[in-house]
Order: structure tokens, then sequence, then C-alpha cells
């Protein structure tokens, strides 16, 4: 059954953004905005366009309350479309931004979805002129999947999975495929946002894959488990030799007939559910010695979408978190961040762009306070503020932040407003009342569904703290309420512990350090972490005898490894504790206990 992605957005929306601005508003904005893109399009002068648009938002950002969403959202898209077709050659502007203007959905999937800092304006608009020659009459119907494309083909994606390199097809070949199987898809792609969809589109293999895939896997509920249909090529791990499905000619069909290792697990996981319309990140992580390769896909349960990364993921990459290609920006991200976009897809298209619109508005502001400028720009229209000469927000940190939790309202899980929020904390610029405030919001939008993500922007918050009372009651207010998460309350311990070493606490450190040993040694790699720290302060404190104590009553701590491959027993934290162990004992002159550890961790 296609799972209607719309019914589910319907349902999520437990916090209504109130979007509809006085109808007066609309229309000044409306009107303005419109003259400015006609005088666009005639005289080509985006300098002159760029500036009467900016002069329209700072108007709205002074003197619009939070209600005049719309008339935001509208100036915001129109100065981020003039913005990113200045860089455009001259010749695509003139055809780009009369098309653009006649196909509003797809201009708003693709303008609000694109990411200059990280993104040349240049590759993508050429690939949306591409797109606008070669299919221009069906963007508009399927604006999400268009952008998504776009955004993320406007160059090649080519990616090495161990010794095999697979590139992206060519993007209108894609386009075509997903609209020939638009019917197939588990997740209607009409109704997925762009945002979302670059975790579908970001393919790279063949189309052929694509169609043997859709032909064996249409309608697959839970991709991340096809991980464990690929049988492990234990043969190339003990010998080195070539993977029968490298020899075969690796592709998603040999894969699954000859097997491979965790990289080809991985991949094929993920490209099935890219084949079936389901968003997937082929996911990374590094223990030990080795790396390990997982997948992370979406799934519905009842009316809630999320991301799922624990298919693959073994015992000892519990508590380890993953990395993703972001195949927009081509960056190395945490899964905490792409989890977040199940939030963000929740949200109706105009609180995403409500929330984008706002977050620009508070980024502006921001540069205006920090160039030190004069912000007093003239209202729209006359209202009791402007008759007295006030403006409804200053160019100063209140303001920054009432536009921020405006937009967080609209859609609490735009992530560029949280960084926003971080990033003001980290510069010092949020007093302790307020640190105290966002995480409480934070808790309450993002702690419950995104504990990841929550606790990734928190922890700069409460680090930046300088009162270190203060700081440690935040950090045991935040490890009651990640309790739930074993890996991340020891990270929030390990955090701690760090705090009072670096106060020269040293005996408050080591509670902490002591504290993750003992209630999170089979919780993930962070008792390798916190035994390393609690050594090295038994050095500093004279009571380096007590080490092999240390390693003994952890090692005895930690669960031994159900059966598995050897690859992953060696990186288990009971075979890497128990390999110290036992070079502890030697050192203090134990060589028979230690032979005997050696033995026991040999014989598994």
């Amino acid at each position: 059954m296609r799972i209607l992605w719309t019914a589910l957005l319907a349902a999520a929306m437990t916090a209504p953004v109130a979007l509809a601005a006085p109808p007066r508003e609309e229309e000044i904005v409306a009107a303005r905005i419109a003259e400015v893109l006609d005088r666009l399009e005639e005289d080509s002068d985006f300098v002159t366009a760029e500036q009467e648009l900016l002069d329209l938002f700072e108007s709205l950002i002074a003197h619009a309350t939070d209600k005049q969403a719309a008339a935001f959202t509208d100036t915001s898209f129109a100065l981020r479309l003039v913005l990113q077709l200045s860089q455009v050659e001259d010749s695509l502007r003139s055809d780009l931004l009369p098309f653009l203007r006649e196909n509003p959905a797809f201009a708003h999937a693709l303008v609000f979805a694109v990411r200059p800092e990280h993104e040349k304006m240049e590759e993508v608009y050429a690939l949306v002129d591409r797109l606008r020659r070669e299919r221009g009459d069906t963007l508009e119907a399927h604006a999400n999947l268009a952008a998504a494309i776009a955004i993320v083909h406007d160059k090649p994606l080519a990616i090495g999975f161990n010794e095999n390199r697979a590139a992206s097809p060519d993007p209108i070949a894609l386009y075509d495929y997903y609209l020939a199987h638009e019917k197939e898809m588990l997740f209607p792609l009409r109704d997925v946002p762009a945002e979302m969809l670059v975790h579908t589109v970001d393919v790279t293999g063949t189309i052929a894959d694509l169609e043997w895939a859709i032909a064996k896997y249409k309608g697959h509920p839970a991709v991340g488990g096809l991980f464990f249909d690929i049988q492990y090529d234990y043969e190339h791990y003990r010998t080195g030799q070539p993977k029968r499905s490298t020899q075969a000619g690796w592709g998603l069909a040999n894969i699954l007939q000859y097997g491979g290792v965790c990289a080809d697990q991985a991949y094929f996981a993920t490209h099935v559910g890219k084949a079936i319309g389901v968003p997937t990140a082929y996911t990374i992580g590094r223990n030990a010695d080795v790396g390990h390769a997982w997948v992370g896909f979406v799934q519905s349960r009842g009316r809630q979408v999320s991301w799922n990364f624990d298919a693959g993921r073994y015992d000892a990459y519990l508590g380890l978190k993953g990395a993703v290609l972001d195949p927009q920006t081509r960056k190395i991200v945490d899964d905490s961040l792409i989890s977040l976009l199940a939030e963000y897809s929740m949200s109706p298209p105009e609180a995403r762009y409500a929330a984008a619109a706002f977050t620009d508005a508070a980024v502006h502001l921001k540069e205006i306070e920090e160039a030190g400028v004069e912000f007093a720009p003239v209202a729209l229209m006359e209202t009791a503020n402007s008759r007295r000469g006030r403006l409804l927000r200053n160019a100063d940190l209140a303001g920054q932040l009432d536009l921020l939790e405006t937009g967080l309202r609209a859609s609490g899980g735009y992530a560029r407003a949280w960084f926003a929020v971080r990033d003001l904390a980290e510069a010092g610029a949020l007093s302790l009342e307020e640190k105290k405030k966002w995480s409480s919001v934070l808790d309450r939008l993002c702690g419950q569904r995104y504990p990841d993500f929550a606790l990734s922007i928190l922890k700069p918050m409460v680090a930046s703290i300088e009162d270190i009372e203060e700081q440690n009651e935040l950090w045991n207010a935040a490890f009651r309420n990640f309790s739930g998460r074993m890996d991340l309350a020891a990270e929030i311990r390990m955090s701690q512990g760090e705090m009072w070493a670096n106060a020269g606490e040293i005996n408050k450190a080591g509670q902490c350090y002591m504290d993750v040993i003992e209630r999170f040694a089979n919780a993930g790699p962070f008792v390798r972490e916190a035994l390393k720290k609690a050594e090295e302060l038994l050095i500093n404190s004279g009571r380096a005898e007590r080490i092999v104590d240390l390693y003994a009553s952890t090692w005895n701590r930690i669960e031994r490894p159900e059966q598995m491959a050897g690859i992953f027993v060696v990186q288990s934290n009971w075979y890497v504790v128990g390999m110290a162990y036992a070079g502890k004992l030697e050192e203090a002159g134990q060589a028979q206990q230690a032979a005997a550890v050696r033995g026991t961790i040999g014989g598994g």
C-alpha cells in the first residue's frame, strides 16, 4: 500500500501557525514584488532589484507582526530568487526568470531548497534550464522531484564503495524514471519535500539497476532489512581475494547473488529503497580500527514518519554516531541532522517556507547589528507603532530571537533556525536565562522525537556557560532528560567530566568518568574514552597502582558479544577493553594473568 504523505502531514500538524496576514498588507507586498520582478524582466538590473526587495524585507522585519508570515515568505522568496539568478549567466536569466514566475510551485521548492553557501548557482540553474527546455511542461506538477534533482545532480555524483565506484545516471533519464514509475513509489513523490527527496534521487548506479530493483521489490515496507539479505563474503574477509560480486560485475543483481561486505550490503539496501521511492542514507561509522557501513531509511508507523538508522548496526556500533554524505552539499553530516528532516517534512509547504523566511530575516538582522549601521526602515503603511516612530523589532538580539522563535513555531524541524540559536549561544550572546529558555524550547520541540539532534544543539549551549556550577546544573538536567538513551546520557557525562577536569576538579571529573564506566559499559564506545580519561586522572593523582583493577572491573561489566563474524568481534567493547586489560597486566608484571585474558578473548 502506498503511504499517503499528505495525510500523515495533516495529522502531524499539532502546532499550527497563523499564516494569514491582513489583506491590505498582503496586497501591498505582492504588488511591490510584482513591480520589482516585472521591471527586472525588462531591464535585467539585478542590483537595483535586490536593493528594492531588501528595503521591503527590512520594512517587514521592523514593522510586521508574526501573523504576516505570507508577506515575509513572499519577500524572502523574491529576494532569494533575485540573489540566486544574479549569479547566473545573462543568456540563462532571460528565460529562467519568467519561467520560474510562471511555475510558482516549482520555483518555491527550488529557491527555498538551494543552499548558495555550498552550491554554485550557475551549475544548479544550468540543470534547471535543461529541465525547462526538455521537460518544462511537467515541472510544475512534479515540483519537489524536479527541484531535488536540480540540487543533487547539478554536478555529477560519484562515490567509492571500497574497490567499486558508482556514478549517477543522466539527470533527465533519472527524472524520467521516477515519472514513469510515479504510481509505484512507496512515498508519493509529489508530496515529499525536495529537502527530503534529495535522499531518494541521490542515485549512484544505472537506470537498469533501478528498473531491476522496482520490478523485484516494489512496495517493500522496510528496506533496511534488505541489508541482511546480502550474504557476507567471509572468504574475501579471510583471504583478501576479490569479492565475487565485483568479479561478476558490481551491481544490485550481482550483489544479491554473490554477496559482499557491509559496504555492499548498505549500498544494496539504500539503492533498492531509492528505486521504490524511499528516502535512504548510506551511513558510515568508525569503531576501533575498522569502519562499518549501515542503512538509514524512512519508515511510517501509524501517523508518524521517521528515519531509522539502526539497520545493519552491529553491537559494536551501538551508541556510535553515524555519518552521512549530504548529497546536495557533498559534505559529511551527522545522521542526527538527517533525522530531523522527518519533522521538517511533516510541515505543510507554507509553514516550511515561513520558517525559512523568518530565519532569513533573523540572519539579516544579525548582519545589520554586526555592521553597526542605522536600522530605521520606512513602514509599509501607517500603524500605531509607525506613527509614534517605534519599531516592532530592532537590530538587536531580542529581534533576532523573536524571528527565530516565530520560524520554529512554523516548523520545528527547520535545522537552520536551530543552528542560528546555537551559534548565538556559542558566541556568548545569550544570557543564562535565555539559554535555559531555549533549552526548554529545544526539549519541547525536538527532545523526545529527535534526541540526537537536540543534544547536538544543546551541548555547545551548555558548554558556553561560564559559571561552572550553573553549567553543571544544566548538564545534570540534560542527563535526566536523556536518561532513556544510554548512549546520549553517557555522552553528557563525558562532557561533564571534561568540564570538571578543565576546572582542575579531578575528583569530580573522575566521578563522571566512573559513572560512565559503571552505568554504560555496554552502551557504546564511550566506555573506552572514559577508561582513558580515568586512567589519566589516576596517573596524575599518583594512584597508578589502581589502573589494573580499573580495567579488570570494567571488562567484567561488559557483555560478551553474541556469535558473529570475527571482524565485528574485534571491534566490540568486550574485545578492545579486554585486550587493553591484558596489556595493563603485562605492564604490571602479571604475564600469566595477561595470557589467560587473551586466551579467553581468543576463544571468543
